[in-house]
């Protein structure tokens, strides 16, 4: 007749197991633990003035007063010259020196016509017709000097004015650009200022955001540190020996398994499917462990 072996394990095992499992079981039953802290960093003070102060900037219109005076400019220096504006280059003592040249041109007629009339009375010419076409001669030529020479000193007047207009509206035109660099030189120290205080800002909440993420790891590494303890505890039950009681029958007998090993190694199996399904959870093993070692025992 066949003899058939039963193997057990020991009692210190079997309790050492009992107390593992008893240990998930309780582990597994409790509530759902939500993390109360903050896991997001808000503003910041800093933040929340740049904020403020970037609202302000953007309702004052900083440097636009600039901006406006050097449109003005450009648009001036844009129009064609007009006679007044050239009028206001014109010398003022134009008319003065046109007057005094005359009055030279005049003196030197007068010596010119005593000159005439001396060499006529010399000739006996005095008071005939040749001493006056010689006389009608220095008064053409005088007429003719006066009103070269004035229209000479009017062109170069006007030639000056319109030159100097142009001068001017060429400084207008550099005027604009200096004041257009003024209004966007404001515009561009506000705007610095502002974004340097929210970097300031940005590096503290950077600052509370590592600070907040800390705490949470801190909490996770707390609420999940049974989870580790059961794995280890599990991994040496796992290849702890264990002492045998071994049972012989002499009458053929169904083969029976042993249940504590089975469920040890349904633990095992259970661990790696939960931790392979759910590997960002840590939690998932230890629970996938438990119900498959409880699943063993019970059938």
């Amino acid at each position: 007749m066949n003899q058939t072996v039963s193997t057990f394990p020991s009692k210190d095992y079997e309790q050492l197991f009992r107390d593992y499992y008893g240990d998930v079981q309780r582990y597994v039953d409790r509530p759902f633990q939500k993390y109360g802290g903050d896991e997001i960093a808000g503003f910041t003070p800093d933040q929340m003035e740049a904020f403020r102060r970037a609202r302000a900037f953007s309702q004052a219109n900083v440097g636009q007063d600039y901006l406006t005076e050097a449109r003005g400019l450009v648009s001036a220096a844009a129009d064609p010259i007009s006679g007044q504006q050239i009028a206001q280059y014109m010398d003022p003592y134009e008319q003065d020196v046109i007057n005094r040249n005359i009055d030279d041109l005049e003196r030197a007629r007068q010596m010119q016509i005593l000159s005439n009339a001396d060499a006529a009375n010399r000739a006996g010419a005095f008071g005939g017709s040749r001493h006056a076409l010689v006389e009608s001669e220095t008064n053409r030529e005088y007429l003719d000097a006066v009103a070269r020479n004035s229209a000479s000193l009017r062109s170069k007047g006007f030639a000056n004015a319109l030159a100097n207009a142009n001068l001017y509206a060429d400084r207008s035109i550099n005027a604009a650009g200096d004041l257009r660099n003024l209004g966007l030189s404001a515009r561009d120290f506000a705007m610095d200022d502002i974004e340097l205080q929210n970097q300031i800002g940005a590096q503290q909440q950077n600052l509370n955001q590592d600070q907040q993420t800390m705490r949470y790891q801190n909490w996770l590494e707390q609420k999940f540190h049974p989870e580790r303890m059961f794995a280890i505890q599990q991994s040496a039950l796992t290849d702890m020996p264990y002492g045998q009681t071994n049972q012989v029958f002499n009458q053929p007998l169904p083969v029976e398994t042993n249940k504590w090993s089975q469920a040890l190694g349904a633990s095992g199996l259970g661990y790696s499917i939960g931790k392979s399904l759910f590997p960002g959870s840590s939690r998932a093993g230890a629970i996938g462990g438990g119900l498959a070692a409880a699943g063993s025992l019970l059938f």
